[in-house]
């Protein structure tokens, strides 16, 4: 009985402790990391993340528009007409 009386006191002790519920109650103790440790980590993740979809949605662009230029300046209606001299004697 005697421990049961404990147990409940020191139940008591940490619902009633309004430091604990607001910080996470005791997490460093159970092993747990605290939960603002991986909001940091995302938070710190996110800007990295943005930064390179929106650079690779740029690069795949600026591939896309080399790409029709190189094919609009190699298309052979912009060539110029080479003249090649025939050896002679092959007419």
């Amino acid at each position: 009985m005697n421990s049961r009386n404990f147990h409940n006191k020191h139940l008591r002790a940490q619902v009633a402790d309004p430091d604990r519920i607001a910080h996470g109650s005791n997490s460093h103790q159970n092993g747990n990391h605290p939960a603002f440790l991986g909001n940091l980590l995302v938070g710190l993740a996110t800007p990295p993340m943005i930064l390179a979809v929106i650079g690779s949605h740029t690069v795949t662009q600026s591939i896309s528009a080399i790409s029709q230029l190189s094919e609009d300046l190699l298309r052979g209606d912009r060539l110029p007409v080479l003249h090649f001299p025939t050896p002679p004697g092959s007419n």
